[in-house]
């Protein structure tokens, strides 16, 4: 197995908005790193309703025309984050890169991580490593062969 590593461009501006979703109103952050995220932080996203949640915020055009995924995400330590994220399109995901390296990108500019150094990210699907600079993300994981196949023309 091997690492690679892949300069995610730079962050975008970070906003925090509040959200309603039915009766609840929440708290959230958004930031674009190649695609549009909103980030949830809390004690625990193991018992947040993602599968009730993510889907009213993805399609809400209001908020987001072109969509959002939406990001559960628990900072553990400086150096750690749990993360469960509703992709735009997908539905619950096991990784999602982007999703990663806007929660990390959040983390460090509401002052819950350091920038400049490896945020480690643990999906369900397995960890990733995120570093925010100045000026750009790095992400980076494992790469690992899923899938082989001969296709015929």
């Amino acid at each position: 197995m091997s690492t690679v590593s892949v300069g995610m461009g730079p962050p975008g501006s970070l906003a925090k908005k509040s959200v309603a979703v039915q009766d609840e109103v929440y708290d959230v952050n958004c930031v674009e790193i190649g695609s549009y995220g909103v980030l949830f932080f809390d004690e625990n996203p193991d018992i947040i309703e993602v599968e009730r949640i993510g889907p009213i915020l993805e399609c809400n055009r209001d908020l987001f025309p072109d969509r959002a995924n939406i990001g559960f995400a628990h900072v553990v330590d400086a150096a750690n984050i749990r993360l469960r994220v509703w992709e735009r399109g997908s539905g619950e995901t096991l990784a999602c890169g982007t999703g990663a390296c806007a929660a990390v990108a959040a983390a460090v500019e509401n002052g819950f991580c350091p920038k400049d150094a490896p945020i480690r990210v643990q999906l369900p699907g397995g960890d990733l490593t995120v570093r925010r600079t100045d000026d750009m993300v790095y992400l980076s994981g494992d790469c690992v062969t899923v899938f082989e196949g001969t296709l015929v023309i």
